[in-house]
């Protein structure tokens, strides 16, 4: 394995208690709103190919989002 993925974090940061589920992560989030896009542009190819494109687009938004913050004064 290529290591760890990051999974940015939570989406809905803030505060929990310690015996609270902490709820998605925030590739799941980009990767949902992902799969919204790859279904609305009517993507054809089985379930498991479209859900792993989902992952692929969220984990370039991650990368994305790192750089943004890393180098704040570039554009995208």
């Amino acid at each position: 394995m290529a290591g760890e993925i990051d999974d940015g974090g939570p989406a809905f940061a803030g505060r929990l208690a310690s015996d609270v589920a902490p709820g998605m992560s925030l590739r799941d989030y980009f990767a949902a709103h992902a799969l919204i896009g790859l279904i609305d542009q009517l993507v054809v190819a089985k379930s498991d190919t479209t859900a792993r494109a989902a992952y692929f687009i969220a984990d370039a938004m991650i990368a994305v989002r790192k750089e943004a913050f890393d180098h704040p004064g570039d554009a995208a």
